[in-house]
């Protein structure tokens, strides 16, 4: 049911980066991203609030993982959620395939990384995802005001609270996010399961590696990290489980970690650099997807 569709208020203030291969470390890439050779400390200020890096590793199997770290004391950018058309109105489906650099492009985003998980709801078998598919996108997801899809628990939503402080938690209906439009302000796409809640990793061990890409945030609310593992690519990188997915994030400073979707639909794409897309999806190529996190460069809030 799409029976239900507006909200008020919401304005966005998280951010997610990338930097592309290629580019020489330690540079700024306008309009502010900076590449940094190895992981910057867990803990601390950063002098520039959008960084990048890259991590090779070779247990427990051929790893690349991607990092972004933004400090959302930052005034100059602003998260959004980028879905793409809805399809049919009230009808099934909530959104339509579309190639990230047409979604990103739309929504003039900087850089933005693949949003919420998806199906079509008419067969739950139907994996032949191409351009143009309807398809209905998996929990809560919230832009431009509107809710572009309803909850579904028991998945998480990431979202920044009227204060500006990230949070996890899963919402059970729209009534809860209507009602309490002051804490689910700046609401962004409904996730996966919980990676780590607390500061303890939340997920069994178990599954196979894969492609994965995971949002959390340290303990004091101030930093946020986005990663990309890329996966299903023997020598170079043959993706992760979520378990350890989970202790990724732990690593990077996390305190609070979602996983978002994976698979082929793992990317982190920028429209500021010369070679747009910074990990190596597991098809060789992008997939068509209903739903991103991006960031541009911040706009004044509109006036009530």
């Amino acid at each position: 049911m799409k029976s239900f569709r507006r909200l008020f208020g919401i304005t966005f203030s998280i951010v997610c980066i990338s930097a592309g291969q290629g580019l020489k470390a330690d540079s700024a890439t306008p309009p502010g991203l900076r590449l940094l050779e190895s992981a910057p400390p867990v803990e601390g200020h950063l002098a520039d609030p959008l960084v990048y890096w890259s991590e090779t590793r070779t247990t427990p199997r051929a790893l690349t993982i991607h990092f972004v770290r933004l400090d959302l004391t930052s005034k100059d950018y602003e998260l959004i959620t980028i879905p793409s058309a809805d399809p049919d109105g009230p009808g099934p489906y909530e959104a339509t395939l579309e190639m990230p650099a047409v979604l990103m492009k739309r929504s003039e985003a900087i850089v933005a990384v693949n949003g919420s998980a998806f199906q079509n709801p008419n067969n739950r078998e139907d994996y032949n995802w191409h351009e143009g598919k309807s398809v209905d996108i998996h929990g809560l997801i919230v832009a431009g005001g509107a809710i572009v899809s309803p909850p579904e628990a028991p998945r998480a939503s990431f979202w920044v609270d009227a204060s500006g402080l990230p949070k996890i938690g899963t919402p059970e209906d729209t009534s809860v996010v209507q009602a309490s439009i002051s804490d689910w302000n700046n609401l962004t796409p409904t996730l996966s399961g919980q990676l780590i809640k607390a500061g303890q990793v939340c997920i069994k061990p178990g599954g196979n590696p894969h492609p994965r890409t995971a949002i959390g945030f340290d303990a004091s609310g101030r930093f946020v990290t986005f990663a990309v593992v890329d996966g299903r690519q023997v020598g170079y990188s043959e993706g992760c489980t979520l378990i350890e997915l989970a202790e990724i994030m732990q690593a990077a400073g996390c305190a609070e970690a979602i996983n978002l979707d994976g698979g082929g639909s793992s990317i982190l794409i920028s429209n500021h650099l010369e070679n747009p897309i910074l990990n190596k999806p597991s098809g060789q190529s992008p997939r068509p997807i209903p739903v991103m996190i991006g960031v541009r460069e911040a706009r004044p809030t509109p006036k009530k």
